[in-house]
This record gives C-alpha cells, structure tokens and sequence, in this order.
C-alpha cells in the first residue's frame, strides 16, 4: 500500500501534523466515510452554493454514509440539505429529484457509485468528491477494491472543470 512502508514523519516533514496524521491513518483497503462526511459538512459550512456529487464503490458504502450524514447535527436537517442515493440497483422513483435544482437555501448531496461518472450529467453539481477507490469485476461473481492512478484523477479534474 501507498504509504504503509514509508516514514510519514521524514517524507512529509513539512506537511501539518494534521495531514500526517490523515496519511498515516490510510488504507488503500477501506474507505475513510468519517473523512467524507467531513469534507461534504465542509463545503456546506464554507464553500459557495451548488450541488455536491460524491463516487462511492458500492451500495454498502452508500447506505453508511447516508446513515452518518442523518446522524449528522448540522448536514442531517432535511429543511437544509437533500441528499439523494443513487445506485443501479434502486428503483428510481423520483428520478426528477437528481436533477432538478432543490429549493431555494437548501443544497442537494447526491451519494453515487461511480458508475456515475460516465452515466449520467446533473448540470447544478459544483463539487464532487471522489473518494479515489472503485470496484473492478474481474468476472460477475467477483468484485475487487483498487486505488484510481493519478492520471485518471487528472482526466476526471479535467472532464469536470
């Protein structure tokens, strides 16, 4: 794994204790939703307006996260924020609701796999966190977890900007 055999302390001297910390606690084999739920809160206390699209690996890590962001005091006010799971396997009910523009003083939080990414377009989406790590079916009865590389990051950075 990316930083299990390296000295945080000596690489990374000059970064805030802080960000050490966060690289010393990663794993390329789970998702940090802690993290997540505090990058989305956030942008919601100090960004501008608009819609937050966050790429999660599966239903599993969706449902979680929809679990702490209720269990959340300021993102689980209904009256504030929409959050919306979408997943393949959901029967979309009310598709309309992803893209539509919520109501006035309310932001829409949409937890997606990324399949997503290549799916779909919701034109109101201003952020998107993308939490690096997606699923690969090797065949249908196997699913593995892997790291993106940097160059996809840097096409995704370039197809949303």
């Amino acid at each position: 794994d990316v930083f299990e055999d390296i000295d945080i302390t000596k690489e990374y001297g000059n970064y805030s204790s802080s960000t050490r910390q966060s690289l010393e606690a990663w794993s390329a084999a789970e998702l940090d939703l802690s993290l997540v739920e505090s990058t989305i809160e956030y942008i919601c206390r100090y960004e501008a307006e608009g819609a937050i699209l966050v790429f999660l690996t599966g239903w599993d890590e969706i449902s979680k996260l929809l679990d702490k962001i209720k269990g959340n005091n300021f993102l689980g006010s209904p009256n504030r924020f929409l959050v919306l799971p979408l997943h393949g396997s959901m029967p979309i009910v009310n598709q309309r609701e992803f893209f539509d523009r919520p109501p006035a003083n309310m932001r829409k939080i949409v937890l997606a796999t990324n399949i997503a990414e290549s799916s779909i377009t919701i034109d109101d989406v201003v952020y998107v966190i993308d939490c690096g790590k997606h699923k690969y079916g090797s065949h249908i009865l196997c699913l593995s977890r892997f790291s993106i590389s940097l160059c996809t990051c840097d096409l995704m950075r370039v197809v949303y900007s």
